[in-house]
């Protein structure tokens, strides 16, 4: 094994969902990288990862001290560990791989999920955004290569950061064949269903989609995922009384593709409560399309770019409950439309597969390899 192809991959978060983290490692292990992950243990599930895991039960889950522990522990590990190349996985791992690169000579690749400092959970909180941004302003620039999800957030970035900012979507693996349980047997539903999957988090519009439900009595609502603002969510369906919203919880990559493969309906709905948010490519957004499942979908600049090229969603202005209303009502009763945006998905997914983003992935670390090799001659 090529030592220069050794990488240690930092995440804040735990491997068990984090499907763009599991795509990475398995694309990289096919090119003959040897990868370690250091990671949180916040669920229970073992790790199926084919690579060497470590997940540490954090003392504080949330808070500035969980930010302090995780990194005071990936400094410890990065220091300790012999791989050459660590990769941080967003803002909030990187400080302890750049502390401990002072003590020992390490390669550090920064995989920015989003634009850090403007996501919603930090922008309007002054004082924990400065202290971020000033993180981010000393630390950034310092690193050896670096991508992110979309191009204007590798512009946005790039300026911001004075470096060049690589693009790798998070477009999902491919679907595959399979015998397993369908999802009507998983859910144990027997009416078509409208799909929210991802993080229960603030400004994602599931509040309104919920509320939308009471006049759509023949759709389900499934949502799948778990986060900050799911107590809430569950408080809204027992308020409004709903018997056709179900909540699966995290649940594995395989199972979570079939039940998407199988909905009426995908939803990415975004507030903008920032750049994060506003530039966003979410990995629902391509999990809808490799579903062959048409979307409905914020009109944020990206998604706008790609729907007017392929046409797979049904683009909506803002979050709010009538809006989201009308346009279930829309492609209810404007079914040709809906299937013609069915079909379009099919093309669509083949041309945004993770077999074309998966190259562009590796040509990310190929140049990375191909400076060091470079720097190494000069």
């Amino acid at each position: 094994m090529d030592r220069s192809k050794s990488l240690l991959i930092l995440t804040f978060g735990d491997v068990i969902f984090d499907q763009r983290l599991r795509r990475t490692v398995n694309t990289l292990v096919d090119d003959r990288w040897s990868v370690k992950v250091f990671a949180r243990k916040r669920f229970k599930d073992k790790n199926s990862l084919q690579v060497p895991v470590v997940r540490y039960q954090p003392i504080f889950t949330s808070g500035p001290f969980a930010y302090l522990e995780y990194n005071i522990r990936a400094f410890i590990a990065v220091l300790f560990n012999s791989c050459p190349v660590i990769c941080c996985m967003d803002l909030d791992t990187l400080p302890g791989a750049m502390i401990a690169k002072v003590f020992r000579p390490k390669k550090i690749i920064y995989d920015a999920h989003e634009y850090f400092v403007e996501s919603p959970e930090i922008r309007g909180r002054s004082i924990v955004k400065k202290i971020w941004n000033l993180l981010g302003d000393f630390f950034i620039p310092r690193v050896n290569q670096a991508y992110t999800v979309g191009e204007a957030l590798a512009d946005i970035m790039g300026k911001r950061y004075g470096i060049h900012f690589d693009v790798v979507r998070n477009i999902g693996a491919e679907y595959q064949d399979s015998h397993e349980a369908s999802s009507q047997e998983i859910l144990n539903l027997s009416k078509p269903y409208i799909l929210y999957q991802g993080a229960l988090n603030v400004g994602r519009g599931v509040e309104s989609l919920i509320e939308s439900m009471k006049y759509f009595p023949a759709l389900n609502l499934v949502i799948a995922g778990k986060g900050d603002v799911e107590e809430e969510l569950r408080k809204l369906v027992h308020l409004y009384e709903l018997s056709n919203v179900t909540f699966t919880g995290n649940i594995m990559p395989q199972e979570l593709k079939r039940i998407t493969k199988e909905a009426w309906l995908g939803v990415n709905l975004l507030e903008n409560k920032g750049l994060s948010y506003y530039y966003s490519l979410a990995n629902k957004f391509f999990d809808y399309i490799g579903g062959n499942v048409p979307q409905l979908c914020i009109d944020f600049p990206e998604y706008r770019i790609l729907n007017e090229k392929y046409r797979i969603a049904y683009l909506v202005s803002d979050c709010h409950t009538s809006t989201v209303v009308d346009a279930i009502k829309y492609l209810v009763d404007h079914k040709d439309e809906y299937q013609r945006m069915k079909e379009n998905t099919v093309e669509a997914a083949g041309e945004l597969s993770w077999t074309v983003e998966g190259q562009r992935l590796l040509g990310v670390y190929h140049n990375f390899l191909n400076n060091q090799d470079k720097q190494t001659v000069a």
